[in-house]
């Protein structure tokens, strides 16, 4: 498809969005201009332009993770990193209309309708750590959604091998850190539990005292005493390596005792080896996510897996934040992923989740249908009590995501579309990590922790910078 065309169309699906878009909340025929003034603008990005004319977003993934991206046998694409894909896919594309015309059947069925709408229009690609980000600099895919952590030189300095392409980071979607996991003989899980907890009373204490002599032996003793002698396996080309070195070096252990670094150069190949009962690697370094993911996947292999560092219990070895990856240089798509992932934070702060938004999409696709294109507005007494207070409540929200959707050239319904699609980051982080709901939970609010909104008890890190209008 030449850009001509390209545009053509993009004006087109701009144009009939705005005209949806301006039959509600009272929207006028001078939003309809910005909405397709922004749609040149959106034309104009060199990545939109790409997405839009092989009609597919194409997204780097791991494909090796429960929790953030796997594909099991005969089923679609989940996890954290996927559903944020689909996030940026809804953002360009949108949710054919006829999924929310009238409303009515099943719910779980609409919401399967809408996954497969989504998927129709990515690519998922599953990349390797060594090479993903001179993947994404040569254009091979479109964005990393891939457990990548963000640092100074890889935001700054980073020039992927013979591409010449700098590269940036969107905002960080999971606060994560590095865990080891060790492999116990048969009968000495519980034990090694126990003495994890009296070793977190030491590291309180080592808190209101950093220099406490005593604290800090102790606990070096009992880090040594689970890794004295072990093969460690970690990655090669990542910072899990780098910070393995840093604390074998930190803890002192002493000859026969130091562990061994094994470098290898897929995940694949670590887990595969210490989930093997005679394996050389004893233990394995990793982002926790990922870790907790592979405990899944291969529990009924190993008898006792015992995690030193996992962020509950016991400190993570290091920060992790895990962001999207871009080419730099293209603006307007930067700013579009960095607000897509900020709005399905925001979702959760205003307590909008998918099945409130679905509703809502709904009613605005009946008020259409109802008293036709461009003539309605906002008529309260046409709608049941509770579309009334869900419109009324997210009123503000929605009128304040217009003026970016008429920047980026989106639909004003974008901010909508996408929690009705996956949901708010709540419901992503339980979706992905639902194996870890333990008998009796509710919900997995108690193991967010960092990743938790700012405002809930005990506070995450999670944000959402204000949707306004200047």
């Amino acid at each position: 498809m030449s850009f001509n065309n390209s545009m053509t169309v993009f004006k087109t699906l701009a144009l009939a969005a705005a005209l949806v878009g301006s039959s509600t909340l009272g929207q006028s025929a001078d939003a309809s201009r910005l909405k397709l003034q922004g749609a040149e603008k959106a034309a104009n990005s060199p990545t939109v332009h790409q997405i839009i004319s092989r009609n597919r977003l194409r997204c780097g993934v791991t494909g090796e993770f429960v929790g953030m991206s796997i594909q099991q046998p005969g089923q679609a694409w989940e996890g954290l990193d996927v559903d944020f894909c689909r996030a940026v896919a809804v953002s360009i594309f949108g949710l054919p209309p006829f999924l929310f015309a009238r409303g009515g059947g099943n719910l779980a069925f609409q919401m399967m309708s809408i996954r497969h709408s989504i998927d129709d229009k990515i690519e998922f690609k599953p990349t390797q750590t060594r090479d993903r980000l001179d993947l994404l600099a040569s254009g091979f895919v479109d964005i990393l959604f891939r457990s990548t952590t963000k640092t100074s030189a890889r935001d700054t300095q980073y020039f992927a091998l013979g591409a010449g392409s700098k590269l940036e980071f969107g905002p960080v979607v999971y606060y994560d850190g590095q865990a080891i996991v060790v492999r116990l003989s048969p009968g000495t899980g519980a034990k090694a539990e126990a003495e994890k907890k009296a070793y977190l009373n030491l590291q309180r204490n080592r808190l209101l005292d950093p220099r406490g002599k005593e604290a800090r032996e102790a606990e070096q003793a009992y880090i040594r005493k689970y890794l004295a002698g072990k093969t460690i396996c970690v990655q090669s080309n990542t910072t899990s390596l780098v910070n393995l070195r840093d604390y074998i070096e930190r803890n002192r252990f002493d000859g026969d005792a130091k562990p061994t670094i094994r470098e290898v150069a897929t995940a694949n190949e670590a887990r595969n080896d210490f989930f093997n009962p005679i394996g050389t690697c004893t233990a394995i370094t990793g982002d926790f996510s990922q870790l907790v993911g592979l405990q899944e996947a291969f529990a009924s292999q190993v008898a006792d897996v015992f995690f030193l560092h996992d962020g509950t219990i016991s400190p993570m070895m290091s920060k992790e934040p895990l962001a999207p990856v871009l080419r730099e240089g293209d603006g307007l798509w930067a700013d579009i992923v960095e607000w897509t992932v900020y709005g399905i934070i925001r979702a959760e702060e205003i307590g909008l989740d998918q099945a409130k938004a679905l509703r809502i999409l709904q009613t605005y696709n009946r008020a259409y249908d109802d008293f036709g294109r461009g003539q309605y507005t906002f008529e309260a007494s046409q709608l049941t009590r509770s579309m009334q207070t869900d419109l009324l409540k997210y009123a503000g929200i929605q009128a304040s995501a217009a003026s970016v959707a008429d920047t980026f050239g989106l639909r004003r319904t974008w901010l909508l579309e996408i929690v009705a699609s996956i949901g708010n980051y709540g419901e992503v982080y339980e979706r992905a990590f639902a194996f870890r709901r333990g008998p009796g939970d509710k919900n997995l609010d108690h193991l967010r922790g960092l990743n938790a909104l700012w405002n809930a008890s005990p506070p995450g890190l999670h944000y959402a910078p204000p949707f306004k209008t200047r």
